[in-house]
């Protein structure tokens, strides 16, 4: 009788802590920018998204397993995949985006009305990943400033007014791929 008392606390104990424990999948969406300032356009405006960032190789001495990107370098021709979903969040556009000598990308979108961004803002509708590098010694993906689920775009003042419609380029935090192997140093 004992045993089955015992059975019973233990299944109990194990309902309890899987029911507390959260098993839905998180959304597919990235994280939001929350240090976005706000852009300043009428939502009617038609607009053109720039987005631009850098990729990185993170040092092995200096960061294994941090954020850090201090003693990072630049990695030329890293892929960097930058979607924007339209106002009811389907993707409305993807491009890969190739980095150039300093690890810089530079992505335009189509012109298209402000509003019909999703939440009817850029900031909240963009986000880039972290595709591939060429560099076998650095091509480890890593999750700085969310490169993998996907960075979020944000708005740092950058607006270029046309006759047609008005630039605003977007910033992605810098990413960065990490060397699959690091020497432990003692």
């Amino acid at each position: 009788m004992k045993a089955l008392l015992f059975l019973c606390l233990l299944i109990s104990s194990a309902v309890f802590a899987y029911a507390e424990y959260d098993t839905t999948a998180p959304e597919n969406s990235p994280p939001v920018s929350q240090n976005s300032a706000a852009i300043p356009l009428d939502p009617n405006t038609m607009i053109k998204v720039v987005i631009e960032g850098v990729v990185l190789c993170q040092d092995c001495g200096t960061a294994r397993g941090t954020w850090s990107l201090l003693n990072s370098k630049p990695i030329k021709g890293a892929k960097v995949s930058v979607t924007c979903r339209d106002s009811k969040n389907r993707p409305a556009g993807f491009y890969a985006a190739e980095t150039d000598d300093n690890g810089y990308f530079y992505c335009p979108f189509d012109v298209a009305r402000f509003n019909n961004y999703f939440g009817g803002d850029p900031t909240k509708a963009c986000f880039i990943r972290l595709l591939s590098s060429p560099d076998q010694g650095c091509n480890a993906l890593t999750n700085i400033n969310w490169g993998i689920v996907g960075a979020p775009a944000s708005f740092a003042g950058k607006l270029f007014t046309g006759p047609d419609y008005t630039t605003v380029v977007l910033e992605a935090g810098a990413l960065a791929f990490r060397p699959g192997w690091c020497p432990i140093s003692g």
